[in-house]
Order: structure tokens, then sequence, then C-alpha cells
């Protein structure tokens, strides 16, 4: 494989990598939000889930990766959306103290 080949299939994991994390985490926030719980503590999600996520992107996408590419996109969803919760995590709170304070 040349190197723009290698980059162009680079770029098309990241991308998808980024679509499953945003995906995923903004489903376990907006189901929890649906409940009436807040959007608190660690991040819920599973490798196991990670894989299944970044497996159905690369499906729309028409990709089929390599075992080290398809590692490496599981991973990446998994902290991508970890860290998308993270930084939606407590904000839930945040917004409610605001309110009486004002």
């Amino acid at each position: 494989m040349n190197a723009a080949a290698a980059s162009s299939r680079r770029l098309l994991l990241e991308q998808a990598a980024e679509a499953a994390a945003e995906a995923w985490a903004g489903l376990c926030m907006h189901t929890l939000r649906a409940e009436g719980r807040a959007v608190a503590g660690g991040w819920p999600g599973t490798m196991s889930e990670a894989r299944g996520w970044a497996r159905a992107k690369l499906a729309v996408n028409g990709m089929t990766p390599t075992h080290d590419e398809l590692e490496w996109l599981v991973r990446t969803t998994y902290a991508l959306a970890r860290d998308t919760w993270r930084a939606g995590a407590g904000k839930d709170d945040q917004d409610q103290v605001d309110l009486e304070a004002g």
C-alpha cells in the first residue's frame, strides 16, 4: 500500500472513531436525561460496546479494516466516547445550581 492510500485509510479510521464516539456518548447521555437521571459518574461504556459502534460505523463507510486497524479504532472510539462523556458529566448538576442561584 502506498503512502497516499495509507494516509487515506487512516483519515477514514479517524473520522469513523470520532463519529462513532460522538454518537455513542450522545446516546448514553440522551438516554439518561430521558429517564430523568443526571449525566454523572464514570463512563458507563465497555470495550465490547466500542467494538460494536466501531464496526457499525465502518460498515456504513464500506471499509474492511485489518486486525490492527480495528483494534486501533476500538481503543480510539472508546477513549473519545469516554472523553465526550467526561466533558458532559456533571453539567446537569451545574445547570440546576445555576438556576437556583439566579
